[in-house]
């Protein structure tokens, strides 16, 4: 969207009705732009949710006209068992589902823009700058459960190298050399999400205010 700040009251009025809005519910201008802000949200993810209920569907049409009335699940990938749990193809080993948690994201290569990725052939990933998700631990933190259920995590993947010229002290000519990592994103652990908590931004403004109005006081 558009910066909300650039628009006038009477426009922000007209954002909100079309998103069934109450203004008089806000009482601040700051409030009614946040509340606009979530809910644009919510409905671009509803949006995306029927058009990927509609592609399957269509999908499933087409393979009946060729004859083919039904497809054989396809095996779980290492990163599924890894975020659903199961039971490791090789060893056999009995994998308990990943804690979800609440994470603060923060996108610290460019401000404001999301980030989008995907984990096996089930989950995909969006991620809002400034906002609160939830996850399944071992994205961010990685897991290693055997030698073929594993996943490296977002924490150790999402950094990039910092280049500084030191002298060789053997030789005495400068290189460039790695002096440390830089995160390109920050992951905040908040707390504990329920076990039926969705995967995804966070729209309940009841998490939010538990979470973020303590950092923002502090």
């Amino acid at each position: 969207m558009d910066s909300l700040k650039e628009k006038s009251e009477q426009e922000l009025q007209v954002i909100a009705k079309q998103l069934g809005i109450d203004r008089r519910s806000h009482k601040t201008r700051e409030d009614l732009e946040d509340a606009i802000e979530v809910a644009a949200i919510k409905r671009r993810l509803d949006l995306e949710d029927k058009a990927r209920k509609e592609r399957a569907i269509e999908a499933k049409s087409r393979l009946k006209e060729l004859g083919i009335d039904d497809v054989k699940d396809i095996k779980p990938s290492p990163e599924t068992i890894c975020i659903d749990g199961g039971t490791c193809p090789v060893t056999f080993k009995k994998i308990s589902p990943s804690p979800k948690k609440y994470y603060l994201f923060s996108n610290n290569e460019d401000a404001g823009v999301k980030r989008a990725f995907r984990k096996g052939e089930k989950y995909r990933f969006e991620l809002y700058d400034g906002k609160i998700h939830v996850l399944p631990e071992c994205i961010v933190k990685g897991v290693e459960h055997t030698e073929f259920v594993k996943m490296e995590g977002l924490r150790k993947s999402a950094q990039y190298p910092v280049y500084e010229n030191r002298k060789n002290p053997i030789s005495g000519i400068e290189e460039s050399v790695i002096a440390g990592y830089r995160p390109r994103f920050g992951l905040e652990e908040l707390g504990d999400a329920p076990d039926n908590a969705a995967f995804g931004v966070v729209i309940d403004k009841k998490v939010e205010e538990k979470f973020l109005k303590p950092v923002l006081s502090a």
